[in-house]
């Protein structure tokens, strides 16, 4: 039996700014959710969201023997934190203004693991970061760490979206799992949504990606006809 504390306690020491631990679960609604996602085409050219369905929403089918789902949270910051170069022509992702957060956060979680194997010797866990097909955001939800805006990120309390996840699957009980945070965190805001430069966010928790500025500089080529409004990257 782990202790929940000790793994709060090693993933401050380690640099995280928030984590929770939860239960692995079938996530039925978040399944129902994607396959409509699907079907209307929002992955656009984006294949791989189709691969590994039966992993995606189960992480028990991810990590054999799964019996806990440590979630971690760093916020991110720049110096450039609107994304915006001095002459505002060549913009750039806060997240992006810094190391590649995949080696950085998955070289935490290791030491995090390692951290953990110093008090419990026998622990088996996996690391992932988002190139898995984990739903790192609704375990983060179930971790207690925020809610999922309109706009589909995660929100905590006190970063806002602006944090990156990584999560540890243990094949060990935990003594304590935290719950989801109480009530409607966005109430009735639409900011994301009347916001959206390009009309993304077709409908709250529905992204059309063929739309999506971070998508269209990170995961293809954008075309001429497409106004980026600036942006370079994310």
């Amino acid at each position: 039996m782990i202790l929940s504390e000790h793994i709060k306690i090693a993933a401050r020491e380690v640099g995280f700014d928030l984590c929770g631990v939860c239960r692995p679960r079938r996530m039925e609604l978040n399944e129902s959710a994607y396959a409509e996602w699907l079907e209307c085409g929002y992955d656009s050219s984006l294949e791989y969201m189709r691969a590994h369905l039966d992993k995606r929403f189960d992480a028990r089918n991810l990590v054999e023997g799964a019996q806990a789902v440590v979630v971690c949270a760093v916020n991110y910051r720049s110096p450039i934190s609107g994304g915006y170069a001095p002459d505002d022509r060549c913009r750039v992702a806060s997240y992006a203004c810094c190391r590649d957060y995949h080696k950085s956060i998955k070289r935490m979680l290791l030491k995090l693991l390692d951290r953990l194997r110093e008090q419990y010797p026998a622990l088996s866990a996996r690391a992932f970061t988002d190139s898995a097909p984990l739903l790192e955001k609704q375990h983060a939800v179930d971790a207690g760490l925020g809610w999922i805006g309109r706009q589909s990120l995660l929100i905590t309390p006190r970063f806002g979206s602006r944090v990156l996840l990584g999560e540890l699957v243990l094949c060990d009980e935990v003594d304590h799992y935290d719950s989801p945070l109480e009530g409607e965190g966005c109430g009735k805001c639409r900011r994301c949504i009347d916001g959206c430069p390009t009309g993304a966010i077709v409908k709250p928790m529905m992204l059309d990606t063929s739309r999506c500025i971070s998508c269209r500089t990170v995961e293809s080529e954008a075309s001429a006809d497409f106004d980026l409004h600036g942006w370079i990257f994310g």
